[in-house]
């Protein structure tokens, strides 16, 4: 169960075990998370993104060479991944898991909402693994460029 900020209730999310994943690809022939890359087709680059979110943002980030950007400083300082969609599901867990790691919250803009749900269940099997509560805030990116509004999601 996976709690959304603001108006919403609890939503129940699901990943697949390792089993589940190799009865899937037995049945249909392709993995998962290669099926979904096949799939979403994102209109910017990857610096075409990151310059939009700086942009947004409104302040110059930090540089960092784990993160894509981090922006803040002290207490305040967060790190924005941004997912077009090539990562594959291992690549992307593995962001998942240095952004809460360094600050107990990850930070994501998508291009679409076939990677914005991939990303909820990635989270979600992070936080069932490791038994770590954290936060995500996701954003698709045109929505993001309008309003600078994040979606908020606690993994308790």
């Amino acid at each position: 169960m996976v709690k959304k900020r603001g108006v919403g209730r609890k939503q129940k999310v699901y990943f697949l075990f390792p089993y589940g994943e190799e009865a899937y690809r037995q049945k249909y022939g392709k993995y998962p998370d290669r099926a979904r890359i096949e799939q979403i087709h994102c209109r910017y680059t990857h610096s075409e993104m990151l310059a939009g979110v700086t942009s947004r943002v409104g302040r110059p980030p930090v540089i960092r060479g784990r993160f894509d950007l981090v922006f803040g400083a002290g207490d305040d300082e967060y790190a924005v991944e941004v997912e077009t969609g090539s990562n594959n599901n291992e690549q992307i867990y593995i962001n998942i898991e240095k952004s809460v790691e360094a600050y107990g919250a990850a930070y994501f803009i998508v291009p679409d909402r076939r990677m914005y749900h991939a990303l909820l269940q990635l989270c979600a099997k992070h936080h069932y693994n490791n038994k770590r509560d954290f936060r995500l805030n996701i954003a698709l990116f045109d929505s993001f460029i309008e309003t600078g509004a994040w979606d908020s999601y606690e993994y308790a």
